[in-house]
């Protein structure tokens, strides 16, 4: 059985259909998102994965990578969580190319299917990307100036794992000018 068209859509199959989206529908990207805001995005949303990976060493005590630390539980847990925390912030990123970036998905009870205010996600994406702009230079210096962390091999590792942070902000930035550039041409019909 074939699937059922989309509704105000062509057939998937010819190449207008395939070209179209009805916002909000699962899996189907917009259009006319550029291929470099998407790629982007994605690069934007894995940009935390190393420095996550770092922190899941240090609290494994993995031996002559990071340096050994005597923490509490609670303070384990805290670091984990900054992984964890950082990630789904990194992953959010992707909302500014893909459909629930413009309509609110329509499993959430109540508000399911209405469209996103273009200014909701530019103003949280926009603070977000000043703010990780802002700390993670900051880190960068406290870095360069601080006395190392351990051993030559674990600054590396660390340097290396960090060092991705710094794009961060401003690629989040890029995408987010994007979105908006994309959102309020296609309100004002242009």
């Amino acid at each position: 059985m074939a699937p059922k068209p989309l509704p105000a859509e062509l057939p998937s199959s010819s190449p207008a259909g395939a070209a179209r989206h009805v916002a909000g529908e699962p899996g189907v990207p917009p259009s006319d998102v550029p291929r470099w805001a998407r790629t982007t995005a994605h690069i934007t949303a894995g940009i935390t994965v190393p420095s996550g990976l770092w922190r899941v060493a240090l609290v494994a005590g993995v031996p002559k990578v990071v340096p050994t630390i005597d923490a509490s539980p609670g303070e384990r847990t805290y670091i984990l969580g900054l992984s964890v925390m950082g990630e789904g912030l990194a992953l959010a990123t992707l909302g500014l190319v893909r459909p629930w970036g413009e309509m609110v998905p329509r499993w959430v009870p109540g508000l399911g299917g209405r469209p996103i205010p273009v200014m909701v996600p530019v103003m949280i994406a926009g603070a977000g990307s000043v703010a990780t702009t802002a700390v993670c230079g900051y880190a960068a210096y406290q870095w360069a100036v601080r006395p190392p962390l351990g051993n030559r091999l674990q600054n590396t590792v660390v340097t290396v794992c960090y060092a991705p942070l710094l794009a961060w902000g401003p690629l989040l930035g890029a995408v987010t000018v994007s979105y908006y550039r994309r959102r309020t041409r296609r309100c004002s019909g242009a």
